[in-house]
């Protein structure tokens, strides 16, 4: 499938000249969301997934221009909304970025917690179950992801596109919300995600040591939580343990 919207295309945000170096001009933003060439080539999808973690609105019209190229309409597009099986995704992969950096180093209290996360959220959103949470069905399925998927293909060079699709289509739904739902999604996966790892870390709490616990407490006030509503928000979360 050829990703391009039906009208004129640039001739000039991707140029090749005839030099002793070969050099080749990077894509330009602009033209790319005027024309509509986000999936043109690999260098341009290479530059426009990059340009749209930082560029809500390249972004955005990134997705949109994807989703009316494969389904001809913008039905979805102009009213998007997501299921309980989108919001348990979306909220998985959020938090697991949040718990991501530490796993990686080998945290313990961090892995615990991410090996749990995903019947904790099964908890709070009713009528899924855990089977439902899985970035790779998530993204075949979205009619979002899905579009994303079909226009790129296998012409990128991301070493996890279902991640960076994920991403630019979490980021799509967040920028059409309002500012105060966007925000409340934030805080909630954050709430969600510090709780958890107070609960595990208080079920360790005998095996740590005083620099352990002040070290702990000291990331979750800089993750902007308070202990106190950490603990309020852990109650129930001890059953997963």
């Amino acid at each position: 499938m050829l990703c391009f919207p039906h009208f004129h295309q640039s001739t000039n945000s991707y140029v090749k000249y005839s030099s002793v170096d070969d050099v080749i001009s990077m894509p330009d933003a602009d033209e790319i969301v005027k024309h509509g060439n986000f999936f043109r080539d690999k260098t341009t999808i290479s530059y426009a997934l990059e340009q749209a973690k930082v560029n809500e609105s390249f972004n955005a019209v990134m997705i949109e221009t994807a989703y009316f190229v494969v389904n001809g309409n913008n039905s979805y597009t102009k009213n998007p909304v997501f299921n309980q099986i989108d919001e348990v995704n979306i909220i998985a992969r959020k938090a697991s970025k949040l718990l991501q950096d530490e796993i990686d180093k080998g945290n313990s209290n961090y892995v615990t917690a991410g090996s749990i996360l995903d019947q904790l959220i099964v908890a709070e959103v009713k009528g899924v179950s855990v089977m439902d949470i899985n970035n790779s069905d998530w993204v075949a399925n979205n009619p979002l992801t899905k579009a994303m998927i079909s226009c790129i293909g296998t012409n990128h060079d991301q070493p996890n596109i279902n991640a960076v699709i994920s991403d630019s289509v979490i980021q799509y739904y967040q920028y059409k919300m309002e500012e105060h739902a966007s925000l409340d999604l934030d805080n909630y996966v954050k709430g969600l995600t510090d709780a958890l790892l107070l609960t595990v870390f208080a079920s360790n709490v005998e095996t740590s040591t005083a620099t352990d616990r002040a070290g702990f407490y000291r990331e979750l006030r800089e993750m902007g939580n308070t202990l106190s509503d950490a603990r309020r928000n852990a109650v129930h979360i001890q059953n997963y343990l």
